[in-house]
Order: structure tokens, then sequence, then C-alpha cells
């Protein structure tokens, strides 16, 4: 193993020798701690057990800390309060990206290159004798051990099934700030819903019928289902959720009167807002949404007023467009009410897009 230059540059620019550094005292450390560099510090955190020892007992402040685990990349993002952002992983090489964009990656199939060239950690670590997860283990107990952090984020999106049971994640935290899923893995889906909690959830999959004893749970849902027919699942039913919003493939109408009904009854107890739109795909005409059926067996009263506007802590997604469409479902509105609270909720809708939104 070539052995690494021991030079460091401290934020301001000024060069210094890390070896001597590391030779200093605490009470050298402590005056020195602002200017060194994030990734400097998980590299004598790593190479000193006494530096280690006195970084855990002055902890810094740490706002979020974001797991990676995509096709287009695999790594720790580190978000500080002072808008610091550092991002240490991989890359895939150009030559792992010549598949076509319609042509899923596999992770095992990647031949990666490190991003973060400055974290030593990686140099003397190579992808190619040791898998990337372990790596990023490696350094995440390390990170876990000398921040403070704040918020985790999840990002998962891998075709293939395997591995997110199994991810040293779940050894630090079961509850995250906002966790993004995107696979076919319906054993993995269904481990997040009943094992994992968060305040934002952001799921995309070609499965809608994945059957679990939990609801979900989180403030925000944004469910994007391409399977040939979404139905209400019991879960579904019984969400906790506030903001809802679901791009599917296809939805019977029926199953929106399901969702109508529940509300009336008294279910749904936190919900706020729902929109549902169907995502544009072939033959997507043959399965606009029936106003008639809708609404079947619901008193409803047409409506003057559009829907409110929504929570100011919605992440609204990018809207399909469609041209021979052109007015606005959240202008052809009906009330309906339930007795239990004596609540009222705005029900927009045109052929493509249902919406809901609970008055206070």
């Amino acid at each position: 193993m070539p052995k690494l230059a021991s030079y460091k540059y401290y934020t301001g620019g000024q060069k210094y020798d890390s070896v001597e550094f590391l030779g200093k005292g605490q009470n050298e450390w402590k005056k020195l701690l602002p200017m060194v560099k994030t990734c400097d510090l998980i590299d004598f955190a790593f190479k000193s057990s006494e530096f280690r020892s006195f970084l855990r007992q002055n902890k810094t402040p740490l706002e979020s800390l974001k797991w990676k685990f995509e096709q287009k990349s695999m790594g720790l993002r580190l978000e500080f309060p002072a808008f610091e952002s550092v991002f240490i992983g991989y890359t895939p090489s150009n030559r792992s990206l010549q598949k076509g964009d319609d042509e899923p990656l596999d992770t095992s199939e990647i031949d990666f290159k490190i991003k973060n060239e400055d974290l030593e950690i990686l140099q003397t670590r190579p992808v190619r004798s040791t898998s990337p997860f372990q790596v990023l283990k490696t350094i995440t107990d390390v990170i876990m051990d000398i921040f403070i952090v704040k918020d985790t984020e999840l990002s998962w999106d891998q075709p293939s099934t395997g591995g997110f049971l199994d991810l040293f994640v779940w050894d630090h935290s079961r509850h995250f700030k906002k966790i993004h899923f995107d696979s076919e893995d319906s054993e993995a889906l269904k481990f997040l819903l009943e094992e994992v909690s968060t305040e934002i959830l952001d799921i995309k999959t070609h499965n809608s019928t994945v059957q679990c004893s939990s609801p979900f749970e989180s403030t925000i849902l944004e469910l994007h289902d391409y399977s040939d027919s979404f139905k209400m699942e019991e879960n579904f039913l019984k969400m906790e959720c506030k903001d809802v919003e679901m791009t599917v493939g296809r939805i019977a109408s029926k199953e929106l009167n399901a969702l109508l009904k529940c509300w009336i009854n008294g279910g749904l107890p936190n919900l706020e807002f729902l929109e549902v739109s169907l995502r544009v795909a072939r033959g997507w005409r043959d399965y606009l949404f029936n106003e008639e059926e809708v609404f079947e067996g619901i008193q409803t009263v047409r409506s003057s007023r559009p829907l409110p506007p929504r929570p100011s802590y919605v992440l609204k997604s990018p809207r399909y467009i469609i041209p021979s469409i052109d007015y606005d479902w959240e202008r052809n509105t009906f009330e309906i009410f339930r007795k239990s609270d004596n609540r009222k909720a705005t029900v927009g809708m045109n052929p493509r897009t249902f919406g809901i939104a609970v008055w206070p």
C-alpha cells in the first residue's frame, strides 16, 4: 500500500502536517478544531483513538445525514447548520453507464469510482476489494460517534431484490425525516411499512398488492404506483397521513368511492389533503374517473369554492400535463360532511385527477 502524504489544509488554506497535528494535546485540538475540514476529522478519527475519544466528548452538530443507495451514486451526504454540504461515497464509472436509459443498473454490476478523494479511508480501501456497503458502514460508525445528528434521510433505488433488510443503517436508526424507496422488492416494502417510521415517505413501486399489518403512518406520503391496477388495501384506508399525493397507472372509480365513504364514516382522522392522478400511459383514456361512480351512495353539495391551498410543508412533485383536458379539476368541486366531528371536506375532480381537502 503506498504511503499517503501527511499534509492537509485548514479551511483557510493554510498547510499543515497531519501527523504533527495528531501529536498535539487536547488543548491545541480545541483551538484548531473549527479550522479542520470535515473529511479530515473523519480521517483523524480512524487514525487516532485518542482523537476520536476527544471528538466524542466535543461533538459537532450535524443538521442532516442522508444515506444514498442509488443506481447513480452510493454514499453519505452530510449537511451542517452553516449550509456546508459534504458527500462521501462513489459514483459509477462511465463504462458502467453505457447501458440504455430504460435498462436498470444493478449495483453489483457497477464499477464505482471514488467521489470524495479527500477522504483517505476511501483511498486505502479500494472498491474492487471491499464492498461499497462495507466501506460506508465503517464510515457511518465513525460519523455517528463524533457528530450530533439531528435528522436522517434514506434513499434506496435498487432494481434487484435483496440487501434492504440487512442494511447496516437499521443499526443506527429506524426513524427518518424522509425516505425515498424505489424497488420491486415487496418484502423490502413490507419491512419498510412495518418496521420503519418516517415523516415523509416517497414510494415508487410496481407492486400495489403488498400486504402488511401496519398502516401508512408518515405525515406526508408520495406514492407512484406503476402496476396495472391500484387497490385501496386495508392498510391504506387506515393510514394516518396528513398529506397524500398519488400517481397511479390505473385505479377504479369505486376505489375512490371507498375512500370517501371511509372518511365520512370517521376514518382517516389525520387526513388534510389527498390527490390522485392517472399516469400518462398507453390506454389511459380507457380508465378515466367516472363522477357518478365516485360519488355513488354519497350525499354531496355542489361547491362554489375551490379547494383550499395545500399546507406549506408539502413538497409537490412535477405534474404530467394532458392538453386535451383543459379545465381545472380544483374548481369542479363538491362538499361532503361527516357527523362524527362535524367536519366538511371539499372534493374536486376531472376525468384523470381526484382530490379531497378537509377543512379545519
